[in-house]
């Protein structure tokens, strides 16, 4: 088994080896890419590379092909010829948005979107549709099988762009959100039913097992019926973190429930929540939240 989280290394090796991965990215590159020289700049820099996947669902190859080529300028993009290519690709990529045609042989996009809402793996995912339909009732037709946007044909790229880059930067700001909230809720992560319920049953499961510090990516997988990649992706798309970044996250907000009782000591409170000990505790609140936790909740005048 090889260690692939980033605590698994230290700062220096992380820094060489995305490192390597930039001058590689620069040599095919028009534009110069300043090396990182630290972990900060690293991430920086590191984000601006990484890109959302979008997956465009279209049977005219030429409009296809079209909106392959001005995606790609800001997107990574897959593309599928018809409805039931672009359901075999978003269960096996899971990508970030799609883009899809309504009037499509095989498999319409209003059934692409039935299907991919009603799948627990990729429920979460916005779905954009295009169609020449402009009357009302199609596009209630649209919206009413779980479609996040309709945008009739012809349109303006700069619109289809707009509302892609509008319902990407909705699920960051709650992932920020979610990020700094003490409470977790899951109707104010998900949008939908169905990934409610999935977050509600996996907070529960890491709350249940909260002191185990052992607790594993396996037994979460295997509690939900899904692989390990299927998992990692339904929660990073939910909630913008890993999942070893996510169970860190459960035992902090927890953690802060226990200061705020002020019966425990903060050794006492990093034993409880699964931390294998008050140092990497103390470490992990800093790193989440800029401050060591006694500062947290001094400065809220609870501790």
């Amino acid at each position: 088994m090889l260690p692939i989280e980033r605590e698994a290394y230290s700062e220096q090796e992380i820094v060489a080896q995305i490192s390597g991965s930039l001058n590689k990215h620069a040599e095919s590159s028009e534009k110069d890419i300043s090396i990182p020289e630290s972990i900060e700049e690293l991430d920086k820099t590191f984000q601006g590379i990484e890109k959302s996947e979008i997956l465009i669902v279209e049977d005219n190859e030429e409009l296809r092909t079209f909106l392959a080529n001005e995606l790609s300028k800001k997107f990574a993009v897959k593309q599928a010829e018809d409805g039931q290519k672009g359901i075999e690709i978003a269960m096996a990529e899971i990508p970030d948005l799609i883009v899809s045609d309504i009037l499509m042989p095989h498999c319409s996009g209003i059934d692409l979107c039935k299907k991919v809402k009603a799948d627990i793996r990729t429920c979460h995912i916005p779905v954009i549709l295009l169609t020449a339909k402009t009357t009302t009732g199609d596009q209630i037709e649209g919206v009413g099988v779980g479609a996040d946007a309709y945008i009739t044909k012809p349109f303006n790229m700069q619109l289809l762009l707009a509302q892609i880059n509008q319902l990407i930067q909705s699920r960051q700001k709650l992932f920020a959100h979610f990020s700094q909230d003490v409470y977790i809720l899951p109707n104010k992560i998900a949008q939908n039913k169905m990934d409610q319920d999935f977050l509600q049953r996996v907070i529960e499961f890491i709350l249940k097992h909260i002191a185990d510090n052992n607790l594993s990516v396996d037994s979460l997988a295997d509690l939900l019926n899904m692989s390990r990649s299927t998992m990692y992706r339904k929660i990073n798309a939910l909630t913008g973190k890993t999942i070893v970044e996510f169970i860190r996250l459960i035992r902090l907000k927890e953690a802060i429930k226990l200061m705020e009782t002020k019966k425990y000591t903060l050794a006492e409170i990093a034993y409880q929540t699964g931390f294998s000990s008050p140092a990497y505790f103390t470490k992990s609140f800093k790193d989440q939240y800029g401050k060591p936790p006694s500062e947290f909740l001094n400065l809220q005048g609870k501790y």
